[in-house]
């Protein structure tokens, strides 16, 4: 599911899998707050020209000579290593089958251990087992805490906009439900700052698949601005018609 989360914030899944998205995202409080994290992906995304990804996609000529350099180098490095790491292993052995030699002599010579000894050293290891197999108190993981959205309305006429407002890192997650709206009719909701600045959140065609008992449910969309931020949320019509505001 969580795969999802990427596409969903992006508003680019059909109906049945934003659905299915959002029944996850309200039991899950996990998701959600990574859902609130991507919440500034799709401004971020708004900002990166043609001409960015252009040049992004054509790098200059020093940059590909420096890397096929860089990784000659650590090639030869890697080599190396290997050769000097087979040359540390040969060595090793070689002294460790010197020093198991040396002992299995020395225990043929020695000869088992009298009686008393081997009881002494039964009971040392009873005592030693005893003291591994006590129980270990691990400390308490503290519980985790999720960010719970702030849930706003308005209504104006026979349409109502509910939205539920979670705080990210690159600004707020914006969940959206609709009554009222006629099927058929193309409606946008936009944010306002405190200095008359505009940022797009969503856009979409109202359906009779839209609608459950009453209210339509679409995908969360998102802005850059901060909760601090915001003075109102307008629903609009695509023809500029002012549905409802909502002023924070």
């Amino acid at each position: 599911m969580r795969l999802s989360l990427g596409v969903y914030v992006l508003g680019a899944v059909d109906h049945e899998e934003a659905t299915r998205v959002e029944a996850h995202l309200d039991r899950c409080p996990e998701c959600a707050a990574e859902l609130a994290e991507l919440s500034g992906l799709p401004p971020l995304l708004g900002r990166v020209s043609a001409e960015d990804v252009a040049v992004a996609s054509r790098p200059p000529a020093v940059v590909l000579d420096r890397l096929l350099t860089s990784t000659a180098q650590r090639q030869r490095r890697s080599r190396f290593l290997l050769t000097a790491a087979a040359s540390v292993v040969a060595i090793t052995l070689a002294g460790s089958m010197w020093m198991v030699s040396g002992h299995s002599s020395e225990l043929v010579s020695a000869g088992a251990a009298p009686p008393s000894a081997q009881k002494r050293t039964t009971q040392d290891s009873s005592a030693t087992l005893a003291q591994d197999t006590q129980p270990v108190q691990l400390p308490t993981p503290a519980p985790s805490r999720t960010t719970r959205p702030l849930e706003v309305r308005g209504k104006h006429g026979g349409v109502v906009l509910e939205l539920a407002l979670t705080p990210g890192s690159g600004g707020t997650v914006v969940g959206i439900e609709v009554s009222g709206v006629p099927e058929g009719t193309s409606c946008s909701l936009i944010a306002v700052d405190r200095v008359g600045a505009v940022s797009p959140i969503a856009s979409w065609r109202v359906t009779a698949v839209d609608y459950h008992d009453g209210r339509a449910h679409f995908p969360p969309g998102s802005t850059e601005f901060s909760l601090e931020e915001i003075q109102r949320f307008e629903l609009l019509t695509s023809g500029g018609q002012r549905l409802v505001t909502i002023r924070l």
